[in-house]
């Protein structure tokens, strides 16, 4: 009975962790054929200039800490608001230098329009913190038909405002938004459909037993 239960729960686990990653990159490419009609090509070269440093914030934010939660047993309320307020902090501390940093971006690549377009881009890390604690309860839970959910939902609302904006004609910023609106939506969804909540609880010494 056990063993029927568990590989009943393996193959769910792998059908929605498939449907997941197969959902976005169909969602991914259906929006992106729209807006390549729509938006000029140089305004996606403003975006793949900062997408580096988005990838490297999220990196730094992350810390490693998700994947000790993920291996670590036993985990005390304390050691997830810990890690959760850490994230936040950090990425507040990033996006403060990546701003001001946004008009050295704009000379380097010598295009004014990048300083104002890295200010708003920059915050789709900083939306994004807030879920990591929750992304990661679910994953411990192999909740993976509950982030296919998040994240298809996510994914479509933003990619369904960027399409709206850029017909309107923002251009640039409809990709941009489409970026923010994501990470914003993404933990919105984390946050309702998780139940988990940090407590008003934070230790360096439990930062330091996940180094």
């Amino acid at each position: 009975m056990e063993k029927s239960t568990l590989k009943t729960k393996t193959v769910s686990s792998l059908f929605w962790s498939f449907l997941d990653k197969f959902g976005q990159q169909l969602i991914y490419l259906a929006s992106g054929i729209v807006l390549m009609n729509i938006v000029p090509p140089a305004e996606y070269g403003l975006i793949g200039a900062l997408t580096v440093f988005i990838a490297f914030s999220g990196l730094l934010i992350d810390s490693g800490f998700a994947r000790a939660l993920l291996n670590r047993k036993n985990i005390t309320e304390i050691e997830y608001s810990s890690v959760f307020y850490f994230n936040i902090a950090l990425s507040l501390v990033l996006y403060a230098i990546l701003f001001l940093a946004s008009p050295f971006f704009a000379d380097i690549f010598h295009e004014p329009r990048i300083e104002p377009v890295s200010k708003v881009l920059f915050l789709s890390f900083v939306f994004t913190a807030p879920g990591l604690i929750q992304h990661t309860l679910l994953m411990k839970k192999a909740d993976f038909k509950g982030l296919t959910k998040v994240n298809i939902a996510a994914l479509i609302i933003a990619a369904s405002i960027a399409i709206i904006m850029a017909i309107k004609g923002y251009g640039v910023w409809s990709l941009v938004i489409q970026n923010v609106a994501y990470g914003f939506l993404r933990t919105v969804f984390l946050w309702i459909y998780s139940k988990w909540r940090p407590i008003a609880r934070f230790s360096i010494k439990v930062l330091r037993s996940f180094l």
